[in-house]
């Protein structure tokens, strides 16, 4: 059984924009203060202190997200490869890799990534197809219960119905590009929320952490 090519469009369209937003984001990482400096220069005088302050915060707050994602995107890259391998899927290494990728998306990839490995799952036979359907379930359970949640304990923590809130309105607007830019703009977003209002605004000494001490 062949891919649908509207499914392999979606999945092409994904995977693209996962490489796009990954450039991007080494871009800014190699030299961050190019644009740093401008946004700074956006900021009136006097506060340009506090806004270095909230700059600093946020690129900690996405780092430490950066390296949640990649260290649960390779946990379960490796284990949707072996899983597949077992089950005798082809391109078992290769859907491994899609996974992986996209578990950059929050909620949403794994249902992208679960869709290719249960069709080719089908060319084998549709038991092994409900097999690796049911070795998704399990595996995206403990992803979303029991290893990101371990991870986030010591880098970053995002609320759930604010992250698939920012995915949807984000993805209606944007697209596939919008549901992967949702996560970094929460974070960001959070950050100046908690140091520009919660602490500034509203005189909260404690505004709340988004990163792990």
């Amino acid at each position: 059984m062949r891919l649908p090519w509207s499914g392999i469009q979606s999945i092409g369209w994904a995977l693209t924009s996962a490489i796009v937003i990954f450039f991007v984001g080494l871009y800014a990482a190699y030299d961050p203060h190019l644009y740093r400096g401008g946004l700074i220069k956006l900021v009136p005088i006097a506060k340009r202190d506090r806004a270095d302050d909230v700059l600093d915060q946020s690129q900690t707050a996405l780092s430490r997200w950066i390296v949640a994602r990649l260290m649960s995107m390779s946990v379960v890259g490796i284990v949707t490869a072996v899983g597949l391998w077992i089950f005798g899927v082809p391109l078992a290494a290769t859907l491994g890799v899609v996974a992986a990728i996209l578990t950059f998306v929050p909620n949403f990839g794994p249902l992208l990534a679960a869709i290719p490995q249960i069709l080719l799952a089908l060319n084998v036979s549709p038991q092994v197809a409900i097999y690796v359907a049911a070795f998704n379930l399990v595996l995206q359970g403990l992803e979303s219960y029991l290893l990101t949640p371990m991870i986030d304990r010591h880098e970053v923590s995002l609320p759930p119905i604010v992250t698939i809130t920012a995915q949807l309105l984000m993805g209606a607007t944007l697209g596939v590009i919008g549901v992967m830019m949702a996560a970094p703009c929460v974070v960001v977003a959070m950050v100046v929320t908690q140091m520009l209002y919660v602490n500034d605004k509203l005189g909260d000494p404690k505004p709340g952490e988004l990163t792990a001490p």
